[in-house]
């Protein structure tokens, strides 16, 4: 078998930094290459296989290899180009909790989970 590691698109670092932002755990998975999903993604205590892509690149087109790989897999690849369709991919949402966040805050089990937001001991 051939070993191919991929170039790594310029908007997967603020998909990383955005992700680890909001507490998920991230793993980079580029160096396997052969058409395999950019990022594995922790959160939640369920994992997400993310393919980031570039819009000003190939746009969201999969390469031969990637379309492939998706093919065969089992589970469920999720192609991203953006840090919010990356937080929607593994269950997080952009709203507006009036607070100080704006409609940037980013919805959690409880809310919120902004600093703004911490609970306070009681």
């Amino acid at each position: 078998m051939t070993f191919r590691a991929r170039k790594v698109d310029d908007n997967q670092r603020a998909v990383v930094k955005m992700l680890e932002a909001h507490g998920c755990r991230v793993q980079s998975l580029a160096s396997v290459g052969n058409g395999c999903p950019d990022l594995l993604i922790g959160h939640r205590g369920k994992l997400h296989l993310l393919e980031v892509k570039n819009k000003a690149g190939r746009g969201l087109a999969l390469t031969p290899l990637e379309a492939k790989w998706h093919q065969r897999w089992a589970g469920l690849v999720t192609v991203v180009a953006t840090p919010d369709q990356a937080l929607a991919a593994v269950g997080l949402r952009p709203v507006d909790y009036g607070c100080a966040c704006g409609p940037g805050a980013i919805e959690g089990h409880d809310g919120c989970i902004c600093k703004c937001h911490e609970r306070k001991q009681e």
